[in-house]
């Protein structure tokens, strides 16, 4: 199992302020802090009946992190026949770039993003805020309990309303359906094997 994500992380660098003057001991140039907004992205990989990881994390491209979270998993003892699934959140460019490291990956949306694309499911139903929580518990109760392919199913069908988050939750839900998936716990849970 390997998981990725990506964050911003604030940086900074002193440089010279030539307009500050000396520093009064030293006589050395004063400084000021340049900030800036850097992309950090962090990962790790493990076998799924395993506690420990072996994470990765760096400032570079997804690509780059990609390709160091595929050598976590080869030191995990990753090969040619093993089953991988990919937990993250979704976003631009990761599914891809992860499926260009892992072959015959499985992708699995996160649950805190299921959430998001069910509520949004919710809202574009049409379902006041306070029915909306309890239809999104609901589903989740099935899905917790392993109806992930009938929950699917019923929100490929519903009828009456256009929405990404149905069509992103569903399909989510048909990707975890297919390889059996509960997510009773934060850690997948692979019928018939934990």
């Amino acid at each position: 199992m390997v998981a990725l994500d990506g964050s911003m992380v604030r940086t900074g660098k002193f440089v010279p302020s030539p307009d500050a003057g000396v520093t009064e001991v030293r006589k050395l140039p004063k400084r000021r802090r340049e900030e800036a907004w850097q992309k950090t992205r962090v990962g790790f990989a493990r076998a799924v009946d395993e506690v420990e990881r072996t994470h990765v994390a760096r400032m570079d491209t997804l690509e780059v992190v990609a390709g160091d979270l595929f050598g976590a998993a080869v030191e995990r003892g990753l090969s040619d026949a093993t089953e991988v699934f990919a937990v993250a959140d979704g976003g631009i460019g990761l599914r891809n770039t992860l499926d260009a490291q892992f072959s015959g990956l499985k992708f699995l949306l996160d649950r805190p993003h299921l959430m998001s694309h069910l509520f949004e499911t919710a809202e574009a139903r049409g379902l006041e805020p306070d029915k909306r929580t309890k239809w999104v518990a609901d589903v989740l109760g099935l899905i917790d309990a392993g109806d992930v392919a009938d929950v699917a199913n019923a929100i490929e069908g519903l009828e009456g309303f256009t929405g990404q988050g149905a069509d992103r939750a569903s399909g989510s839900l048909a990707i975890s359906a297919g390889i059996g998936m509960s997510w009773a716990t934060s850690t997948p849970t692979i019928k018939g094997y934990r």
